[in-house]
């Protein structure tokens, strides 16, 4: 499928290529039937299904999410730093391992 990514501070958006770089204010958008997984530095996970927009806020001793809409699930490792996901409609905050947040 097709992922899409717009860097903070840039107005076009460009095709996020495998074990590509990812910076603090980038915004991702799966196409229909796509998905993007990201690997974090201690093998967290972080799934971005079809028909979502995520970006990343925050990733310094936190880590913080904005889910405008779609659907993402996160494997987190044990433990682990504070995690945050904010939505148009509230905000979560990883307490164990595993969850899903959707937005519609």
């Amino acid at each position: 499928g097709i992922i899409l990514v717009k860097h903070d501070g840039f107005a076009l958006w460009e095709k996020l290529e495998p074990q590509s770089n990812i910076y603090v204010g980038d915004i991702f958008h799966c196409a229909a039937k796509s998905e993007f997984n990201l690997e974090s530095q201690d093998k967290s996970t972080i799934k971005l299904n079809q028909n979502s927009m995520l970006t990343l806020k925050e990733y310094n001793g936190e880590t913080k999410f904005y889910l405008e809409h779609g659907e993402m699930s996160a494997d987190l490792n044990s433990p682990h730093p504070p995690f945050v996901v904010s939505t148009p409609n509230g905000r979560v905050e990883a307490l164990g391992t595993v969850f899903t947040v959707s937005v519609e």
